[in-house]
């Protein structure tokens, strides 16, 4: 692997700093100066391997990878980095031993990490494949730095999102390093062909570049029990509405839980919108429960059972939507969202119209939807959720043994063949 630095390239990434310091604030370039001498005293190096997974879906998604790759290599350090600050309580839990970082752009960030540990992989779960390509945030300077270090780069269960960038800086980045950010990485294994002819189009080389399917499918039915999330329901029918994210459908969800409402008295719905840290988002959702007269609990609030008389559990917590999808009689999963979590429980599962294309959910929705192996409501109207409610708590059947067409499975085994023919 070649890591030195061609003069032209060391000329753009100058004059990108250069930029960057001029518009950086002082006292944040102040705190890198300090946090970077404070590293220095640190211990010897120790051997890593380092993810970055924007959020908890992404580091689920590979997580059968992590666990052989740890499993295979004897003192090997996991490090973890996500964009998102409040996803680190929840990447501890799932693994205790490993360091997780809130990944920020500036390098002295991963240049304190290195100073620690020598990276022998470093692999970037499902997105950003390409530069400020998708909704979270990886630098070229980061990869740039990772190379320095003999370090290859991996692109796992890769996606495409399509995606333009955010702002100012992120666009001159991209025309900067579109093609440098795509030759720093030594592998690409992704989900479809699809997204690797697009890569091939940006400038890949098509010899990096491998088609091994979705890892998800791999996870269905090897789930154990997840620890119980104390919660009592009280063998109420639960209904677990997972990764609602809009007002609208969560208006949708809400109307629908409360017309049930009307004929099952004590039903219970459990539901999680994206991102509870958003205050706004998070008081609009409490005063749509009100609105219809229906009394709520905040799992933050409430780490033992919930009053008999309570009709909502607002799932505000991070890390905890499939030991609920485990309790639950009947799950609805949100637009664009993972409908792998409640069948690996074997439950029902109910989805509404709208998926979206452009995310990596939707593959998985339209095999799911074509095997029949989850219930499509016919319109966005609450009464047809309702009627959806209603017949799968009468019915009770869970989803169990699900089969797929085999050529779909086998894509963790086919990434970490890769993986390792390259380390």
């Amino acid at each position: 692997m070649n890591t030195r630095t061609p003069t032209y390239l060391k000329f753009k990434i100058n004059t990108f700093r250069i930029m960057e310091k001029l518009l950086t604030p002082r006292t944040l370039l102040k705190t890198e100066t300090r946090e970077h001498r404070n590293s220095i005293h640190l211990s010897k190096k120790e051997l890593c391997l380092v993810i970055y997974a924007s959020t908890l879906g992404e580091l689920n998604s590979i997580q059968t990878l992590i666990n052989k790759l740890l499993s295979r290599q004897e003192n090997l350090k996991l490090i973890l980095l996500t964009d998102h600050i409040e996803n680190i309580e929840s990447y501890k839990s799932k693994y205790p031993n490993s360091i997780t970082f809130h990944y920020s752009e500036e390098t002295f960030r991963v240049e304190n990490i290195l100073i620690k540990y020598t990276p022998k992989i470093f692999i970037i779960s499902e997105i950003p494949a390409r530069l400020h390509d998708a909704p979270c945030r990886l630098a070229y300077k980061t990869l740039q730095k990772i190379r320095e270090h003999n370090c290859p780069i991996v692109v796992a269960n890769g996606w495409l999102y399509h995606e333009k960038p955010s702002c100012r800086m992120d666009l001159i980045e991209k025309f900067l390093f579109s093609i440098d950010y795509l030759n720093c990485i030594d592998l690409f294994l992704v989900q479809s062909e699809e997204t690797r002819n697009s890569l091939i189009k940006s400038g890949a080389s098509p010899k990096r570049i491998h088609t091994t399917g979705n890892m998800k499918f791999d996870i269905l039915n090897t789930s154990s029990e997840p620890e119980n999330p104390i919660i009592d329901t009280n063998k109420r029918p639960t209904i677990v509405g997972g990764c609602v994210t809009n007002i609208d459908e969560q208006k949708l969800v809400i109307d629908a839980f409360y017309e049930l409402t009307s004929k099952t008295k004590n039903a219970l719905l459990i539901i999680a919108p994206r991102n509870p840290e958003n205050t706004s988002r998070m008081e609009k959702l409490k005063s749509m429960i009100k609105e219809r007269h229906l009394t709520y609990e905040c799992r933050s609030n409430k780490k033992t059972n919930i009053n008999a008389k309570t009709n909502v559990l607002i799932l505000d917590t991070i890390g905890e939507l499939t030991r609920f999808y485990a309790i639950s009689d009947i799950c609805y999963v949100g637009l664009n969202h993972n409908l792998i979590e409640p069948l690996n429980h074997s439950k029902p599962t109910i989805v509404t119209p709208g998926w979206d294309r452009a995310y990596p959910s939707y593959p998985v929705y339209e095999l799911l939807i074509k095997t029949k192996n989850i219930i499509k409501c016919d319109s966005t109207n609450h009464t047809d959720l309702y009627i959806k409610f209603e017949q799968s708590l009468k019915e009770k059947k869970h989803t169990t043994n699900i089969k797929y067409p085999r050529k779909i499975l086998g894509a963790t085994k086919r990434n970490i063949n890769l993986i390792e023919s390259l380390i």
